[in-house]
Formats: C-alpha cells, sequence, structure tokens
C-alpha cells in the first residue's frame, strides 16, 4: 500500500522524501547494511544516488500515470476524463516523474485551472508511484438562455463546460431567460453581468422548491410601461403556465421590497400547501413585491 504524507500546503505535498527512496533501492538491489553503513560514514550516499539515479527513476514504481492520480469522486453531473483533460491543458504528458520536486505545485495548477473544479484541497504522492488530489468541485445551478443555446453556471456566475449535459440533463435546472447577449468567455470565466450574477445566486437559493413547485423559468422581464433598466424584474414561471413576479435581483432590493427570505418562505408555503403551487394560486395575480396579493 502506498504510503502519504500531507502537508498544510498542497503545492508543498510530498510522501517520498530522498532518503527513504535511496534506501528503498539499497534493500532492494541486495546492498548489505554494512555498506551501506559505511556509505553513509563516508558521505557516499549522495555519491551512489548521482549514479543510480537514472536507473531508479525509470522503474514503473517511480513513474506516475493517468491510473494512479486518484481523485476525488465526480459528482453525478461530471461526466467528462477530468484527470487527462486537466492534464492535457497543463502540457503533462503521463508517465510523470515521482521525484519531479515541482511536481505537487505542477498538479496543484494543473487541477486547479480547470473549470468544473472550484479549489485544489491537498495533493498527496506517495510511494510506489501514486498521487491523491482532493477538490472541492462547482455545482450547476442554472441554465441561461441565449442564442447559441443554454449556458450552465454555477452559483457565482461561472460558466461551466456544456458539453457534460445532455437536453434532459438541462431540464433538471432553472432557467433563466431575457438575458441580453452572451459572454465570449471561456468554461471557467465569470460571466460578468449583474443581472445574470443575481439570477444565479436566486436559481440557488430556490434550488430545494425548484422541483417541488414544478418551477421552470426565471425571467427577466421589463414592466409593460418601463422604459429603464431600473424598471425590469424577475418573475418565476411554473411548466403549467402560472407566473409569479418576484422582483429585484439579489442585492438590487428596494427597500419596501419584502427581503429573499420572505419571498422564499411564503413560497415554500405555497408550495407545501395542500394541492401544491398552482392550486395555492388558482385565481390570484401574485407579485411579491407586494404582500397584499398573497393567498392567505
Amino acid at each position: 500500500m502506498a504510503g502519504f504524507k500531507k502537508s498544510a500546503s498542497p503545492a508543498a505535498t510530498s510522501a517520498a522524501p530522498r532518503a527513504g527512496l535511496i534506501g528503498s533501492f539499497l534493500r532492494g538491489n541486495g546492498v548489505g547494511s554494512f555498506a551501506v553503513v559505511a556509505l553513509l560514514l563516508g558521505g557516499g550516499v549522495w555519491t551512489i544516488w548521482q549514479n543510480v539515479r537514472e536507473t531508479v527513476v525509470s522503474r514503473a514504481d517511480y513513474q506516475i500515470g493517468l491510473a494512479d492520480i486518484e481523485l476525488t469522486p465526480l459528482p453525478a453531473w461530471i461526466r467528462s476524463d477530468l484527470k487527462a483533460e486537466a492534464l492535457r491543458n497543463a502540457s503533462l504528458d503521463p508517465p510523470l516523474p515521482l521525484l519531479d520536486e515541482q511536481l505537487p505545485a505542477r498538479l496543484e495548477r494543473a487541477f486547479a485551472m480547470h473549470p468544473w473544479i472550484e479549489k485544489v484541497q491537498a495533493v498527496r504522492i506517495g510511494y510506489p508511484a501514486k498521487v491523491q488530489i482532493d477538490v472541492a468541485y462547482r455545482r450547476p445551478v442554472v441554465m441561461v438562455e441565449v442564442a447559441s443555446g443554454l449556458m450552465p453556471l454555477d452559483a457565482t456566475g461561472i460558466l461551466l463546460p456544456t458539453v457534460d449535459f445532455t437536453p434532459l440533463d438541462t431540464r433538471k435546472y432553472p432557467r433563466l431567460a431575457g438575458i441580453d447577449g452572451a459572454p465570449l468567455a471561456p468554461a471557467g470565466a465569470v460571466w460578468n453581468d449583474p443581472i445574470v450574477l443575481g439570477g444565479a445566486v436566486l436559481a440557488n437559493e430556490l434550488r430545494e422548491l425548484w422541483k417541488a413547485g414544478d418551477l421552470y423559468c426565471l425571467r427577466w422581464v421589463r414592466d409593460p410601461a418601463g422604459t429603464h433598466d431600473w424598471e425590469r424584474h424577475f418573475v418565476l414561471e411554473t411548466r403549467p403556465g402560472t407566473r409569479i413576479v418576484w422582483g429585484d435581483p439579489p442585492g438590487r432590493t428596494q427597500s419596501d421590497e419584502p427581503t429573499l427570505a420572505e419571498k422564499r418562505k411564503a413560497l415554500a408555503g405555497w408550495i407545501t400547501a395542500p394541492g401544491g403551487l398552482e392550486s395555492a394560486l388558482k385565481g390570484f395575480t401574485v407579485d411579491l413585491r407586494n404582500p397584499a396579493t398573497w393567498p392567505k
């Protein structure tokens, strides 16, 4: 079983100190204890190491292949070969040398750059050749409608790879509509539009209620008589066609508008009422900005 050593910094982690590796090589090649002691006393370990280094590093147990890298188990929404993509994008071609002192830092950078990875938490390198990489993954919370299709985002507005989602997969997530334009940035970048960012936050806040309420779309609309951007607001749409005026995106709430928590609590109450959301709202035109329109 491989031995691993964890340090406080992912880039500094290495569980294969040279002294241990040299000793392992000497034992494995039949060098007697007397010779080892003599070499140590005479300061000859380094000389021996220089002579045998090429032989050691070329052995299979000092070469890290793709199968030797263990990654935090992938969540269900990631279907791509993330390990291979991360190494290829960073120009790290296996096999990788176990004795490369910069390997932990290189692996940390390679995986941190992948759009599905939020953070690299630890990199552990062990002997025989083995690597464990602990990461936190990004989670998709919304699909943004654009002219070319749907673009997945996490709760912070990070663009996620579209190739991991089938048309059936996209139906599992809130849809954000009414957005003008689309970013030119690649996956892993932030869609730096305050309305999109607000929509991603709101979709994440409503994630637990979305399926239960048969909600379908979060739409950015303009008031019928409005001409200015500040006169626009979000509307929730259910699959059966009910519309609920939500109001401002998070962070832009008017002083007289109920808080996000108050709106969510009201919505949750209607969803869990007998007959569900459609029954609770039947005959009502609900504007969550105005509690006077809420069914009791």
